[in-house]
């Protein structure tokens, strides 16, 4: 221990800044355009990616979400969480409108319906890729309240 103290000591801090920029590890890849990035990025227009998300939701819908009880004293699922968040500024309202992009084809508007009073009326529209708006039109996800864009 003394020793490496004592190195610190005498080597110049900038051998120690050189040292470990040259170890660092990179997390992630640096792209130099948003093409590059996209492109090494592939598509979020894959069919079977598309299908899980659809599938996921309906599942959800079909084992029956809105007799599902929400522990609020431990709010570890994510998905309420942020679902919470969205709905908390207008709970106050008769109606509250949401504008959801990337909504995982509607999922954030069931947890909300399980969360709140039926005597609110909601407004979702989930903005997606055209692929999983189709989808979600093809499998019956879209009501009166939810619609996809």
């Amino acid at each position: 221990m003394v020793i490496k103290k004592l190195l610190k000591e005498l080597i110049p801090p900038i051998f120690f800044r050189i040292n470990n920029k040259f170890h660092q590890k990179k997390l992630y890849p640096t792209f130099k355009s948003y093409k590059d990035a996209l492109a090494a990025a592939e598509s979020y227009e894959e069919q079977d990616l598309i299908k899980v998300i659809v599938a996921k939701t309906k599942k959800y819908i079909e084992q029956g979400y809105s007799n599902k009880v929400i522990n609020f004293n431990n709010l570890s699922d994510a998905r309420t969480t942020r679902t919470l968040f969205a709905i908390a500024a207008g709970i106050n309202k008769k109606t509250i409108t949401i504008l959801d992009f990337g909504g995982s084809a509607g999922i954030h508007y069931f947890t909300a319906r399980q969360i709140i009073s039926d005597d609110i009326s909601l407004k979702w529209c989930v903005v997606e890729t055209e692929s999983l708006v189709n989808e979600a039109k093809k499998q019956g996800l879209e009501n009166e309240e939810l619609l996809f864009c």
